[in-house]
């Protein structure tokens, strides 16, 4: 008997935690964001917008690469780097490290899970 049935590849699991940790990055430029603007709008009035833009990049690269677009890949490991680097280079506070662990953690997940951007030989 011959069995029709398609293969069907289980999506890895550090592409989805990939995801997941770019939607918690996302969230966390958000809500920097508005902390800016409406809590500390004289000490720190400066990174509101650049925080939003963040928020709004990763927002797009996360629907992106769970459309497993491979531009928004490449895109996502330049502005992830970017942003490690920054990171590092700033004065570093408890937000700081936080920040730079989740990078970091999304960074090599996203290495790890490169072959899901990688075309079926049937597509």
């Amino acid at each position: 008997m011959e069995n029709n049935q398609p293969i069907i590849k289980k999506t890895p699991k550090s592409f989805n935690l990939t995801v997941a940790l770019l939607v918690v990055t996302a969230l966390f430029w958000f809500a920097y964001a508005i902390y800016a603007l409406a809590f500390r709008p004289a000490a720190i009035e400066g990174m509101a917008m650049p925080a939003l833009i963040a928020a709004v990049v990763f927002s797009l690269l996360t629907f992106f690469v769970y459309k497993r677009k491979l531009w928004a890949y490449w895109v996502g490991l330049i502005f992830v780097v970017a942003n490690v680097l920054l990171t590092i280079m700033d004065e570093v506070g408890y937000a700081d490290l936080f920040y730079l662990a989740l990078s970091v953690v999304i960074l090599g997940l996203s290495v790890k899970s490169r072959s899901v951007f990688r075309k079926l030989p049937s597509e």
